[in-house]
C-alpha cells in the first residue's frame, strides 16, 4: 500500500478507474479459490460481475430466495459449478418474502434441474433460523418426499443430537448461523467440528473470507463466501496488487 496515504481513501481513489475494480474483483477470486487446496469454494452470485465469475470459471451460490423469478437457465449459462440455497437468511432479515417448502421444491424440479442439473453440484435444505433445528428437519424430509436430495443444514446452537443424525446419515451436511460469529469462537467450533467428526464432509456458509487465516485440523470440503466482492472493493484482498 502507498504510504502517508490511508487505504481506504487510496481504494476509493482507485476505484474511480474502472479496470481497477476489474483487477481487485479478480485478485478476491483468486485468493478466495486457495482457501484450501481440494476445497469448493462458492461465490454468491452477483450479476455485476457475472462476466468475471464465467471467465474464472468460478463457482457459484444461487439464492431461490433472491432468483426466483428470473430465467434461471439464462443466468446459469456459461457457469460449470453451482450450488443452490433456499434463501432462509435472507427470509430471516425480511430481504425477501418467506419461502415454502412445496415453492422451492417445485422450483428445483421445475425449472432448475430439468435445464441445469449436469452444472449444479448441491442444493441446500430449506432451513429455519431460531427453530432449534426440529422443523430445519422437517423441511429436509418434505424434501425428500418430492424426490430431492438436499444438504442437510445445522446451524451453530442447535440441537447437537440433530447434526450427529446428519452425519450418521448424509455425507454432505452444511453449518450455518455463523454470521458475527467472532473469529476465536468460529475457529473453536471449526476444532469441535473436526474432532467430533473428523471424516466428515461439511460445506461452512457465508465464511469464506475467515478460512482463509485458520490453520487448525478442521478442512472445509466446501465453503461460500457472500461478501469476496466488498471485501475485494474495498482492499482486503489485494495486497498482490501493490
Amino acid at each position: 500500500m502507498l504510504r502517508g496515504v490511508k487505504p481506504n481513501i487510496r481504494i476509493r481513489q482507485l476505484l474511480k478507474h474502472e479496470r481497477f475494480e476489474e483487477a481487485a474483483i479478480e485478485a478476491a477470486i483468486k485468493s478466495l479459490s486457495r482457501i484450501e487446496p481440494g476445497s469448493r469454494v462458492y461465490f454468491s452470485y452477483n450479476g455485476a460481475y457475472g462476466k468475471l465469475l464465467k471467465n474464472h470459471n468460478a463457482k457459484i451460490l444461487v439464492s431461490y430466495g433472491t432468483v426466483r423469478n428470473s430465467d434461471i437457465g439464462k443466468l446459469l449459462e456459461g457457469f460449470i459449478h453451482v450450488m443452490l440455497d433456499s434463501g432462509a437468511y435472507q427470509v430471516h432479515r425480511g430481504v425477501v418474502e418467506a419461502i415454502s417448502v412445496d415453492s422451492y421444491a417445485n422450483w428445483l424440479l421445475r425449472d432448475v434441474l430439468p435445464k441445469c442439473s449436469h452444472i449444479v453440484d448441491c442444493y441446500a435444505n430449506l432451513d429455519v433460523i431460531g427453530g432449534g433445528g426440529k422443523q430445519t428437519l422437517q423441511n429436509q424430509k418434505a424434501l425428500e418426499s418430492h424426490g430431492l436430495t438436499p444438504i442437510p443444514g445445522w446451524h451453530q446452537g442447535e440441537d447437537v443430537r440433530i447434526l450427529d443424525y446428519y452425519c450418521e446419515n448424509y455425507p454432505w451436511v452444511a453449518i450455518g448461523g455463523l454470521v458475527n460469529t467472532k473469529t476465536k469462537q468460529l475457529w473453536k467450533l471449526f476444532d469441535w467440528l473436526h474432532g467430533r467428526y473428523p471424516n466428515q464432509k461439511f460445506h461452512i456458509f457465508g465464511v469464506g473470507i475467515d478460512l482463509l487465516n485458520y490453520t487448525g485440523g478442521f478442512k472445509a470440503y466446501s465453503c461460500d463466501c457472500s461478501t469476496w466482492n466488498i471485501a475485494a472493493r474495498f482492499g482486503h484482498l489485494i495486497r498482490q496488487l501493490y
